[in-house]
Parts: structure tokens; C-alpha cells; sequence
């Protein structure tokens, strides 16, 4: 929060320089091309902080972002049980799975607000909510029911086969994949 306070006001205070630069170059004052560089410094400074929170502390990225999973059929390792969740890992992405009346149910199970464990979370309503931060997702759609988290959890297709869970993840998204 100290860190998202210095940013706002770090570009509030170079809103405010430029405001002041142009009142002072419009009458011709010299103090307004040091106004403006004072405003450019500021913004490069929140500019800075800015990057900081998304790059060095998270804030507001999806931890989903990059995890593709498996794109074709693949066996779910562990089991799942109504009411409970499990977690796992199938193809490089951690999973976390439960059995609704219509069948299991399978999503990412890392929290999309800061990477908590949904396969400890809590089964409610066709919901489940992440221990750490009370986020509630829904089981079927992935959507948030109740924040902090913005971002929908990814969801993966299920069948069941001789009582095993396949899962895979149908993404139209080309950009889920991380280029480098």
C-alpha cells in the first residue's frame, strides 16, 4: 500500500507540474521549462514505482497468466471427491478438481489475485474459496463470485472414463503460451 501511495502521488505530482509549466510558459516565464523537467522527473519516478508493483510485487497480475496446462486428454492423478478439493499436478500446471452433482469439476489451482492454493479451499455453492484471500470462484465458469481477485480462474474440460477424470484445456487464446 506505501509502495501504490508514493505512485498515485508521484503522478498526481506530475499532473500537477505540468499544469504549472504550461500556466508559467504561457506567460512567458523561465521557471516553467523547470517546472515541466521537475513534472517529466516525477513521472519517470511513478512511472518507476509503477513497474515495481506489477513486475517486482505481483500487484494486479494474473498468476494464470502463463500456465497452459495440457491441451490434450490427460489422466487427473488424484481423486476427486464431492465436497472436497484436490490438487495436483498434470502437465506442468497445478490443478485443483472437485465432483459436483453433474460431474467433476476442474480449474486452475492457483489463485488468479496472488497464487493462493485452491486445492485447500473450501467446496460451497457450486463456489470455491481461496484460504488465503476469501476470493470465490465459480466451479463450473472459473468467474469471479466474491474478490479481491479480478481475473477468472482458468477452467479445464473434464470426462470421466472408468471412474478416472481425463482433463484438458480447450484456450482460444494463443497468448496463454509464454513466447520465450
Amino acid at each position: 500500500q506505501q509502495v501504490g501511495a508514493l505512485h498515485a502521488a508521484a503522478n498526481l505530482a506530475a499532473a500537477g507540474g505540468w499544469a504549472l509549466s504550461w500556466r508559467l510558459r504561457k506567460r512567458h516565464h523561465a521557471a516553467g521549462v523547470l517546472a515541466g523537467l521537475a513534472a517529466t522527473t516525477a513521472a519517470a519516478t511513478g512511472g518507476w514505482l509503477g513497474g515495481h508493483l506489477t513486475y517486482a510485487m505481483g500487484v494486479g497480475v494474473d498468476t494464470n497468466a502463463f500456465s497452459a496446462g495440457p491441451s490434450t486428454w490427460t489422466a487427473y492423478p488424484a481423486p476427486v471427491e464431492a465436497g472436497t478439493m484436490s490438487a495436483a499436478t498434470v502437465a506442468g500446471a497445478t490443478l485443483a478438481a472437485t465432483r459436483l452433482a453433474d460431474g467433476p469439476a476442474v480449474l486452475s489451482g492457483r489463485c488468479s489475485h496472488r497464487g493462493g492454493p485452491l486445492g485447500d479451499g473450501e467446496v460451497s455453492d457450486g463456489c470455491v474459496t481461496c484460504p488465503w484471500h476469501g476470493s470465490r470462484f465459480d466451479l463450473r465458469s472459473g468467474q469471479v463470485r466474491r474478490g479481491p481477485a479480478v481475473r477468472p480462474q482458468p477452467v479445464y474440460e473434464t470426462r470421466d472414463v472408468d471412474g478416472a477424470v481425463d482433463v484438458r484445456r480447450a484456450e482460444p487464446r494463443s497468448m496463454r503460451t509464454n513466447p520465450v
